[in-house]
């Protein structure tokens, strides 16, 4: 999924996910220096642009909630890139052969705007969180949802996950927490 950012000041990206399992045994992660900084994460996997500069970069979770994945041998379609869930990123490669794992892992509170988007009460937040200003007059942020819970859980929220924008907005009101995580329909992911 694709969505185009026009920019011309400085945004605030807050890229949230509850729940990021991907059921593909060719799935690879690594959260070892310095695939565990999210700096790092940020400025060479994520964005990796001279013309983008960065900045305030921040993580809040546990250690074992972000990293980095390769799929070029799955069908993820994504090839390489930043991978946070709610449980450890090393249940991420599956093989999801259950009708619902649940591994409460962590401790961790959830995450206020994830709760107001989708009205749910959420744990074990993993957010990422940076500013950003683009040179150029577009910028691509391709990203991937998946549930260690789909299909059992179909038709109700347990997983969510939200892409969201604040700051200067080109075309009207600046942005404030808008979600850019949207289904082709317009619904939320």
């Amino acid at each position: 999924m694709n969505n185009i950012l026009h920019i011309s000041k400085s945004l605030t990206l807050l890229f949230f996910i509850i729940s990021f399992k991907i059921a593909n045994a060719q799935l690879a992660v690594d959260n070892a220096p310095p695939n565990n900084s999210a700096a790092f994460l940020v400025n060479n996997i994520l964005i990796n642009d001279p013309l983008v500069n960065t900045s305030n970069i921040s993580f809040t979770g546990d250690a074992q909630q972000i990293g980095y994945f390769n799929s070029v041998n799955s069908n993820v379609g994504i090839e390489t890139g930043i991978i946070l869930s709610t449980g450890e990123i090393w249940e991420a490669p599956g093989p999801n052969n259950s009708g619902g794992e649940y591994n409460e892992c962590f401790d961790i509170s959830g995450n206020s705007i994830i709760e107001n988007e989708f009205d749910i009460n959420s744990n074990d937040a993993a957010n990422l969180t940076f500013n950003f200003i683009a040179q150029g007059n577009s910028l691509d942020f391709n990203y991937v949802f998946a549930s260690e819970e789909y299909p059992e859980w179909v038709g109700g929220f347990n997983d969510a996950f939200g892409f969201f924008l604040s700051g200067p907005n080109p075309d009207g009101p600046n942005y404030n927490n808008y979600n850019i995580a949207l289904l082709p329909n317009g619904d939320n992911v």
